[in-house]
């Protein structure tokens, strides 16, 4: 999950295909929502519990068509999904950045 651009732009998709990955994306109306979240609330800090419930039920809605773990493609998506609210392993683009830069800060 992540902005439209992301998720629709062959750039990322056709990484994950060309490396065995089946990459699910959410349908043309979640994929609306997803984006507009981040962009008129999220980016602006609005943390609101309705928005954390309609990702929630894309996060579902997705596996629900059979995704195995959820790409949290986005910085701020992290502040309406995590580990705790989605039910396959999530993998936060922003924590795996960060680690990323902490080893190669300490090596």
């Amino acid at each position: 999950m992540a902005t439209a651009f992301t998720m629709e732009q062959k750039f990322y998709t056709d990484r994950l295909k060309a490396r065995g990955i089946s990459p699910i994306i959410p349908e043309g109306d979640d994929r609306a929502e997803t984006h507009r979240i981040i962009y008129d609330e999220l980016c602006r800090d609005v943390i609101d519990v309705k928005s954390r419930l309609t990702y929630e039920a894309i996060a579902q809605r997705l596996v629900d068509q059979g995704c195995d773990c959820l790409i949290l493609g986005c910085t701020e998506v992290g502040m309406l999904l995590n580990q705790d609210n989605v039910g396959v392993p999530v993998f936060d683009t922003t924590l795996i950045h960060c680690n990323a830069a902490l080893e190669a800060a300490l090596a």
